[in-house]
């Protein structure tokens, strides 16, 4: 049997290293993809400070030491009239991350993560200083972000280099690098790196594949071209260049008049197979029918990677590895009592008994003692009111993109319908007002329970309830302007929630509309509550709100002119959904709502990385194809 494919995934958040959906979506495919005999995965990540203080000294094997070479600033070399540079030692450490124990196995492989570190000179002596998760994408004097990131680019190719070189027999326990995975634009000029300054013999046979997260931050995504100009290696026939000759490969990607580097692009055209994460998207982007800002600046390499079959949509899956998002096997849930009852998590067609008989433990049971715990231990955020209406549940960043325009327009409706109802929202602080979400809280106090990473009272909520709220919780809110996946949204099918959501992007995949208007079909067909961002836009299947408004990710803030027919439609869907909450509350369809809530996992169970012709097997595809291209 020939040897398995090695591929490294090149990443700014892994594992321990996870703060938002990048590192997330990574460590759950890297974690499936080491289940298949076909891979052998390892990571590249930035050896983060804080690491040192979470892990056991004896998790840290040393395993080499890298050559970065920087230049001096060309302001710098001037004075000097000469060109100077500067090699920076890169001490790179190997951690055996074993993967999480699933159902007693012992067996499991694990996966090499090699953490490349600061230097031990300035700049790059405080490269990675990072106090938790959340600190990873910040700055220390004297070193620049995008030194650091441009730093974090050359070790990456100067690891793979080093695996390629090394005689096997002197190599410590690792083969030599198949596949390049990048992970974002970050990470595109690893690429380059790798194609450039080096022997043909070492890197060149080594295949690229380069993933694109988003259409938005890493279509944006730039450096000064005089903060990458240092990294820079020289021609591999010349090492006399000017610094015009050194930059000539990279002038298609220089804008704003010579000063800004576009990254995304170079990463797309130096791949041998680029991928994206939403099949559905990443069709619509290749016919135009969805449009983003800065668009110009990467379709033509998209078109040409397209034209040869080499843009491929692969779209994310659900991770149920994380026990803290398993409503079978959280141990928050199961100490509280109220966990789903273990079921069977691989069955060849992902699905949940519906037939299920009296004296199987329903479902239904765990949400509501679920909900009948959080009112009493926690009396501050709810009432005894709340037993008997719909929670509605929003998790996410505060941020435009997210849809937060869309809270009061639901609260406004939960506080004037019969029914009533509650919106909990569990969140970090973005770029959306808090203020305002204060203020909304206290203008609607028995309809609205507001939480956030940042105030003292309830900052702990996340951490201590989180699972037991999504198992409490009745409707998932997912109000996105735009979505490459929808994690959230699929995670709330696992929970037994139906979810009311705009379905832009890749959440049309797998959200399913409820038909309106018969309710004895409710535990037969659909999943969601989907109302158009845009009802009245002609280009009806663009999705997301990158063709009308050129903001960033951070900053999609359509009028209110425009969001008004979105409102009209959400209030439509919200009354469906609490007429549709209040059948299933009736003693005759007791069974209904539990079949129900039985199928919503079941679909959610479907949605495995490993599932067959799944993102497992897609990539593997993808790796085949890649590695094809490097065969001279």
């Amino acid at each position: 049997m020939e040897r398995p494919r090695r591929i490294l995934h090149v990443t700014k958040e892994f594992g321990p290293a996870t703060m938002g959906g990048l590192g997330v979506m990574l460590t759950a495919l890297a974690t499936a993809q080491a289940e298949s005999p076909l891979l052998s995965i390892a990571v590249a990540l930035p050896h983060y400070s804080y690491l040192s203080d979470r892990l056991p000294r004896s998790a840290f094997e040393p395993f080499a030491n890298l050559s970065i070479p920087v230049a001096e600033p060309s302001w710098y070399r001037r004075l000097r009239r000469r060109r100077r540079t500067r090699t920076y030692r890169c001490p790179v450490t190997r951690l055996c991350w074993p993967l999480a124990s699933e159902g007693g196995r012992s067996d499991r492989p694990s996966i090499d993560i090699f953490l490349l570190g600061p230097s031990d000179e300035k700049p790059f002596s405080v490269a990675f200083h990072a106090k938790d998760e959340g600190d990873i994408y910040s700055a220390y004097k004297p070193l620049k972000q995008e030194w650091k990131d441009v730093y974090f680019a050359r070790a990456a190719a100067e690891l793979v280099r080093y695996l390629a070189e090394v005689p096997l027999e002197a190599r410590p326990s690792t083969a030599a690098i198949d596949v390049v995975h990048l992970h974002g634009a970050t990470n595109a000029m690893v690429g380059y790196f790798l194609r450039t300054g080096s022997p043909p013999s070492t890197t060149d046979s080594v295949a690229i594949v380069y993933t694109l997260h988003d259409s938005l931050d890493e279509v944006e995504y730039s450096n000064l071209v005089a903060n990458v100009q240092p990294f820079l290696p020289h021609s591999r026939t010349s090492d006399k260049q000017t610094d015009a000759e050194v930059l000539r490969p990279l002038q298609p990607y220089i804008y704003r008049s010579g000063t800004q580097l576009f990254t995304s692009a170079l990463g797309i055209d130096l791949s041998d197979v680029t991928t994206f994460v939403s099949r559905s998207i990443a069709s619509d982007i290749v016919a135009r029918r969805f449009r983003f800002h800065l668009e110009d600046l990467v379709m033509p390499s998209i078109a040409a990677k397209a034209a040869r079959d080499d843009f491929i949509g692969v779209t994310n899956a659900l991770d149920f590895s994380d026990p803290s998002k398993n409503p079978f096997r959280s141990e928050q849930l199961i100490r509280a009592g109220v966990a789903f009852l273990e079921t069977d998590l691989t069955p060849s067609d992902g699905a949940v008994d519906d037939a299920f008989s009296s004296q199987d433990e329903p479902f239904t049971s765990a949400k509501r003692r679920a909900r009948h715990l959080l009112v009493a231990a926690l009396p501050e955020l709810f009432s005894v009111d709340d037993l008997h209406r719909p929670w509605f549940l929003f998790i996410g960043r505060y941020q435009y993109n997210k849809g937060c325009q869309f809270f009061e327009t639901l609260v406004d409706l939960l506080a004037s319908s019969p029914t009533s109802g509650r919106l909990v929202l569990l969140g970090a602080r973005n770029n959306y007002p808090f203020d305002e979400l204060s203020r909304l809280a206290l203008r609607y106090p028995n309809h609205v329970t507001l939480i956030d990473d940042r105030t003292p009272a309830v900052s702990h909520i996340q951490r201590e309830w989180g699972a037991i709220l999504r198992m409490a919780s009745d409707i998932a809110f997912v109000p996105s302007l735009s979505e490459a996946f929808g994690l959230v949204a699929a995670e709330a099918l696992l929970f037994g929630m139906p979810v009311l959501s705009t379905g832009v992007g890749g959440l049309r995949e797998f959200l399913d509309p409820i038909p309106d208007g018969d309710g004895s079909s409710l535990a037969r067909t659909g999943n969601s509550y989907l109302f158009d961002l845009f009802p009245h836009r002609d280009t009806a299947a663009t999705q997301g709100a990158e063709q009308d408004y050129s903001q960033s990710a951070e900053d999609v803030r359509p009028s209110e002119a425009r969001l008004a027919p979105a409102r009209a439609a959400l209030r439509a869907q919200v009354e469906t959904a609490l007429r549709d909450w209040s059948h299933r509350q009736e003693a005759a369809f007791e069974s209904e709502g539990e079949i129900f809530c039985r199928r919503l996992v079941s679909q959610a169970l479907s949605l495995r990385w490993d599932r067959p012709g799944g993102p497992v097997e897609k990539y593997t595809r993808v790796y085949d194809r890649a590695m094809q291209k490097r065969v001279v």
